[in-house]
């Protein structure tokens, strides 16, 4: 019990990394994704490029995913394939984008195919490797959520084009229109929250709350972007506001692990530590084997002054796997 005494509680998601062997040379690998995006009547071209690159991008993250599969392996780390998704959407670089309009017939419009070019560079594969534990856990569920937000617009956008080769009335045609309005505030929100998932591992958590900022602007029920904020305001001790957005998002329905377990970091550090255990208990609830959370209930039990139960949650982390 004494090494959790002495163990510092830092921001949130700073905890020990884990080191692999890199090759010596890093290899640039260059990948080409191609995207096609139907514009409405009722979106501009802007929106309907950022749809195509989207689409383009998701292109060429499959192809590149399969490299970041293949080199991961090389460097003696078999990794799940949600940690695959979220390393090559980390590090991919997109280089160049290039659109292009082409007239659909008999005036059905115009679509937006887009070109992109983007690199992996094994560099940034291994900075990501070499990331702590929890910051690898908060990143893969970042995107996770991201992955599932496209998925759900995705099939919004093909139903209202579904739905506009029905159109009869003005009315119909009003409610539609509204609804591709709404949808393209959350297109655009999740696109901000996605820019600050790819450089939230860097460390610049200003520009991860500004992009953060902007998509909850866009679409204020976006709890993924709330969750985002409160992580990197955990980062630089804003643990007020910290607290507030993982309530924000909390409230808005969330309810993942990592959610719970950053909200439960913020009270540790505001001394709230019964709160923090019912977090971390929740956390624990949603992931059983979160060998995290069972650490700091320990913490939170020997600030409490109960500590026999500390103990039982300390040793329950370190059998989990938990190192000091």
């Amino acid at each position: 019990m004494k090494k959790i005494v002495r163990k510092m509680i830092a921001a949130a998601l700073m905890f020990s990394s884990l080191t692999f062997v890199t090759p010596a040379n890093a290899e640039v690998q260059t990948y080409t994704g191609v995207g096609e995006y139907v514009m409405s009547d009722f979106e501009t071209p802007d929106v309907a490029k950022q749809r195509a690159q989207a689409r383009a991008e998701k292109n060429a993250q499959a192809q590149a995913g399969v490299y970041v599969n293949s080199y991961t392996k090389t460097v003696n780390s078999r990794l799940a394939e949600t940690e695959v998704v979220t390393i090559t959407n980390g590090v991919m670089q997109v280089i160049d984008v290039d659109f292009k309009i082409i007239p659909l017939e008999s005036d059905k419009g115009i679509m937006y195919r887009a070109t992109v070019t983007a690199n992996i560079d094994t560099d940034k594969v291994d900075e990501w490797l070499n990331q702590s534990v929890q910051m690898r856990s908060t990143l893969v569920a970042q995107n996770e959520e991201l992955q599932q937000a496209n998925a759900r617009q995705e099939q919004l956008i093909v139903e209202l084009q579904r739905q506009l080769t029905e159109v009869k009335t003005y009315q119909d045609k009003y409610k539609i229109a509204n609804e591709y309005a709404a949808a393209d505030k959350i297109f655009l929100s999740n696109q901000r929250v996605n820019e600050a998932s790819k450089i939230f591992g860097s460390g610049n958590y200003d520009k991860v709350i500004a992009l953060s900022t902007e998509a909850i602007n866009l679409n204020p029920n976006n709890d993924t972007a709330y969750a985002m904020r409160g992580s990197a305001y955990g980062n630089i001790k804003n643990y007020d506001d910290a607290l507030k957005d993982f309530n924000s998002a909390i409230n808005l329905g969330r309810r993942d692990y990592i959610t719970y377990y950053c909200r439960g970091l913020a009270y540790i550090n505001l001394k709230d530590y019964n709160s923090a255990i019912n977090d971390f208990s929740q956390a624990i609830s949603l992931n059983p084997n979160y060998a995290e959370a069972y650490y700091y209930k320990a913490y939170c039990a020997h600030k409490l002054g109960d500590s026999f139960t500390a103990q039982s949650y300390y040793a329950k982390a370190k059998q989990l796997g938990y190192r000091d």
